[in-house]
């Protein structure tokens, strides 16, 4: 069996340690780098071509790109979502595909709320004043307005917006959500 992770070449120098020792013994291990400004990536589509296994970190795979594997028989994605391949026709080859489930959510909705905080607070002005210029003067925030009472606007309610409004105390209404039954299931208090 041969498996083949497929990384960026933005990525190529980020250590990958572990994922050989979570296969079979006799499993083939191959590292193959996508240079998005190559336009043949040779390398790249010879080391997926007999692949009957393949572990994609941020590597579009497009139809060129699943024509090309011609053994494989599942791509496993090292992040959530399926955003990076064309399902449909991965599907359609007979390539069964995974994600990972839930990974660092928590942690991206947290990211996601201080960036919030962040522009409304503009603590990213205040910064480049006293960083860059050396200057601090209170008015160089245009339009402050405190938190407090005020209404955050969440496009969607996946595993991050979900946990974006769970770790907020303000009222939570979705502007867009389409597997949502009603906009009050949408609400929080």
């Amino acid at each position: 069996m041969k498996v083949v992770c497929t990384k960026p070449k933005a990525f190529a120098g980020w250590p990958l340690s572990g994922l050989k020792d979570n296969l079979p013994a006799d499993a083939e291990y191959k590292m193959a780098v996508f240079d998005p400004d190559d336009s043949e990536n040779e390398e790249f589509y010879r080391e997926i071509s007999d692949a009957d296994a393949v572990m994609n970190v941020y590597v579009h795979l497009g139809k060129k790109e699943l024509d090309a594997m011609k053994k494989c028989r599942v791509v496993s994605f090292m992040s959530t979502g399926y955003n990076e391949i064309d399902l449909d026709y991965a599907t359609s080859k007979g390539i069964a595909v995974a994600s990972v489930l839930d990974y660092c959510t928590q942690e991206t909705a947290e990211n996601a709320i201080a960036n919030m905080m962040a522009l409304q607070r503009g603590t990213i002005i205040y910064n480049e004043a006293i960083q860059e210029k050396h200057v601090w003067n209170v008015g160089v925030v245009k339009g402050l307005k405190r938190v407090e009472g005020q209404v955050i606007g969440i496009v969607g309610l996946g595993h991050i917006g979900r946990h974006v409004t769970m770790n907020t105390r303000q009222g939570v209404y979705v502007t867009y959500e389409p597997d949502t039954p009603s906009p009050a299931a949408a609400r929080q208090p």
